[in-house]
């Protein structure tokens, strides 16, 4: 898991209220000390901060919020200027 999706991860943990700030932190702490690869959930759900229904969840949320950001338009959605060949042509 990229250090985004830890990122991601811990906000939407600490955001539905499953851990604590202090509990993310000790797992990044350990895995920064370790070769291990788990990730921030797997971390959280092994030193028991999280239980199996929780981590499910937040995963659920985290999947949601991504397909909300891929689906989002660029730049807000406003209406874009293509240029041609020097001419402005504006679109959408």
């Amino acid at each position: 898991m990229s250090n985004a999706d830890n990122e991601d991860f811990g906000r939407i943990a600490l955001r539905l209220g499953f851990c604590t700030r202090a509990q993310v932190e000790g797992c990044l702490k350990i895995q920064s000390s370790t070769d291990e690869r788990l990730s921030l959930g797997q971390s959280l759900l092994r030193e028991g901060f999280l239980s199996e229904a929780q981590f499910s969840k937040v995963l659920e949320a985290q999947r949601a919020d991504a397909r909300k950001r891929s689906a989002a338009p660029p730049f807000g959605g406003g209406p874009f200027i293509k240029v041609t060949h020097g001419r402005k042509n504006s679109i959408g």
